[in-house]
């Protein structure tokens, strides 16, 4: 608190304490002093109130801006190392948009099973083996706006854009920095 504001409390309840007085006719109600431990009583409720309207605001304010603010939703619950949560959720600020992960983790198998499919794109080794990348939507963006922005957001190390489909791959791969690819071909974005 400012002093101001304890200032202001103790004359709000030091008045109260002599008009009290005053008009209950008691000891005090002349010149004579007036119950110091009475009012310190009163400045302390009167502070107690404060803090707990302060804090009250501060909770409100708090739970809406997290309510308002971007979030990323992961309705799969797919397992993601933190340093990919914590670039997903520091894009989703970036772009003040809810971010979808698609996929995350998947198991080795499962990426031979995707590379046997015939998919040209799948990667032999895919950070998405060991949860440190994502396949995201986010919301109100084409794939290729989103790549866009996630590349210059700064928060990945890689961000690939594909063509037919319409989330996009970011991950945090060791080794690589600012990569920009479609359909895993190096490129500008």
């Amino acid at each position: 608190f400012t002093n101001g504001a304890v200032s202001a409390a103790f004359a709000y309840a030091f008045g109260r304490a002599a008009q009290s007085e005053a008009q209950q006719g008691g000891p005090n109600s002349g010149s004579e002093p007036v119950d110091i431990w009475g009012i310190t009583d009163q400045v302390d409720s009167a502070l107690d109130a404060h803090r707990i309207a302060l804090a009250t605001d501060q909770a409100s304010e708090a739970i809406e801006s997290h309510l308002n603010s971007p979030r990323v939703r992961n309705p799969r619950g797919h397992r993601l190392t933190r340093p990919i949560s914590n670039a997903l959720w520091d894009f989703a600020e970036h772009v003040g948009r809810d971010i979808e992960v698609v996929s995350g983790y998947r198991s080795q198998a499962r990426q031979d099973e995707i590379r046997r499919s015939g998919n040209p794109r799948a990667a032999r080794y895919s950070p998405h083996t060991y949860s440190d990348a994502a396949d995201i939507r986010v919301q109100g963006l084409s794939a290729r706006e989103a790549s866009i922005r996630a590349y210059n957001s700064g928060v990945f190390n890689r961000v690939n854009y594909y063509t037919t489909s319409n989330a996009i791959h970011v991950d945090m791969q060791d080794g690589v920095t600012g990569y920009y690819g479609i359909d895993w071909h190096r490129t500008t974005p």
